[in-house]
């Protein structure tokens, strides 16, 4: 849910100016199992901390946890005229303990930043990064990415298009039982498939919603959401 000032005009004309000289985020961290990097939240806060500070913006972020035990985070992005913009985003961790609540923490601050300031990340190597992830056959074609072999244990062929499955109304409120069971989100699993280059699981059919939850099971899938969750 966002919330507000009841006026936001010199908030929104002071974010403009900071957006206007914003960098991207430098992909700084690896992912070992994508083998690719990813901006973490030190490069995502040095992108935006002075040209927020330079025209009067500040963010904050605040932890807190739910009736039933999500992990919740607000952030707000607060003007020095007192106008402030806000939201709360919540997860589920994989291990309640101090480690997986401090990991849900840094995923949602990042992805939060990222979001209320308009953020993007860049490689610092955009040719390096291109092959790491597009490997060349001799013959020209190319090797599947990390991701997509993963992902091809997960459903078996590529999605072409984000469309609910006709079964998925009736399957929804167990297979997010199951989700939960296991100490997962639906949206981190939802996105985490799609990075795979796969369907989400709104848009599988039941089959394919077995198959994926035994990857989830599995050791080599627990570490892939693991790792991917904890970006």
């Amino acid at each position: 849910m966002i919330t507000q000032s009841n006026e936001i005009g010199a908030l929104a004309l002071a974010l403009s100016k900071a957006q206007g000289v914003m960098k991207h985020a430098v992909k700084d961290s690896n992912n070992p199992h994508f083998r690719s990097k990813y901006a973490d939240l030190t490069s995502c806060l040095e992108a935006v901390r002075e040209p927020l500070a330079k025209n009067g913006l500040a963010i904050v972020q605040l932890p807190s946890r739910s009736a039933d035990g999500l992990v919740e985070l607000t952030t707000m992005l607060i003007h020095e005229s007192g106008q402030w913009i806000g939201s709360t985003a919540s997860t589920r961790i994989a291990k309640d303990d101090a480690q997986g609540m401090g990991s849900a923490l840094s995923y949602l601050r990042r992805y939060c930043l990222m979001a209320v300031t308009g953020l993007g990340a860049d490689d610092d190597d955009g040719e390096q990064a291109m092959n790491r992830n597009l490997n060349m056959r001799d013959d020209g074609r190319r090797f599947k990415t990390e991701a997509e072999r993963i992902g091809q244990a997960v459903v078996g062929q590529p999605v072409t298009a984000a469309v609910h499955h006709a079964s998925w109304p009736n399957a929804r409120q167990a297979f997010c039982a199951i989700l939960g069971d296991l100490g997962h989100d639906y949206a981190v699993v939802a996105n985490w498939c799609e990075s795979l280059g796969r369907a989400r699981p709104s848009a599988m059919d039941n089959a394919q919603r077995e198959k994926l939850l035994e990857f989830i099971k599995s050791e080599k899938g627990k570490a892939s959401l693991t790792t991917y969750a904890n970006q």
